[in-house]
């Protein structure tokens, strides 16, 4: 099984009914897919048959929430003829699949929010795993990153890395009294929270200071039209920092 595009385990024939998570899962990855594909990943051969797997896995799941696929092509090949013919550059496809994904994302994330407090943040295990092939799949992308195109794909893996690691370790209990509750998009809020709870006091102001220097390089990096390699790398190196440092907090918190 290909670590950076293979199909999960599980993802083909869901034993349980579907759920927003499951579905947004679904669309993020699908996304990646076509991501990579049309800026110098695998090839279209070795992976359309997973993406055909996935997408019909998709729109049943999608269909259960009342939504439909954002991504109309039926195989690669399609999304190949629709790149090459009006796409040029590799931050115009990505941009391209990202606007397509984000309405359902938007209305996943919002029925997401609706489930309660049990939903968000709760530390489920069985995600840490999948935090961790994340990563891995971000250190091998900067590995083979020659251009600012594949710097800026490095630091969006960054940056959704983060938000994942945000949903794993905010809890609604971090909040001060009186405070709202985050917006359910709001990642950098909710990692800000889950620092300041987890790293209280003087003592520990680096550490906290450590969650807003990773959040701010992992936006730089994926917006800014002038980024080096040096900057990516110091962005992936912060990112796996924190990850290590929130999995640590998190085991002694229990």
């Amino acid at each position: 099984m290909s670590l950076s595009w293979g199909t999960r385990d599980g993802e083909e024939m869901p034993a349980e009914p579907p759920t927003p998570k499951s579905a947004r899962a679904l669309v993020e990855r699908q996304g990646e897919l076509l991501t990579a594909v049309a800026t110098g990943g695998p090839s279209i051969e070795s992976v359309n048959r997973e993406y055909k797997q996935r997408r019909d896995q998709l729109r049943v799941e999608l269909q259960h929430f009342g939504l439909t696929d954002p991504y109309p092509w039926s195989d690669l090949w399609r999304w190949y003829g629709y790149w090459s013919q009006n796409l040029a550059t590799y931050g115009s496809r990505r941009a391209y699949v990202a606007d397509l994904a984000s309405p359902v994302l938007d209305q996943l994330q919002a029925l997401i929010d609706g489930r309660g407090v049990d939903d968000v943040g709760a530390l489920d295990e069985q995600t840490w795993p999948a935090l961790e092939q994340r990563l891995t799949d971000a250190k091998r992308r900067l590995d083979l990153a020659v251009s600012q195109d594949d710097w800026q794909d490095t630091g969006r893996r960054c940056r959704e890395i983060l938000i994942d690691l945000a949903g794993l370790v905010y809890t609604d209990a971090m909040l001060p009294t009186g405070q709202e509750v985050p917006r359910g998009s709001d990642a950098k809020e909710r990692l800000a929270l889950a620092g300041n709870a987890l790293f209280v006091g003087p003592e520990h102001k680096e550490l906290r200071g450590l969650v807003k220097a990773a959040w701010d390089l992992a936006n730089k990096v994926t917006h800014s039209g002038s980024i080096m390699d040096v900057e990516t790398f110091a962005t992936l190196q912060a990112t796996v920092l924190l990850v290590r440092l929130f999995e640590r907090a998190a085991a002694l918190s229990r």
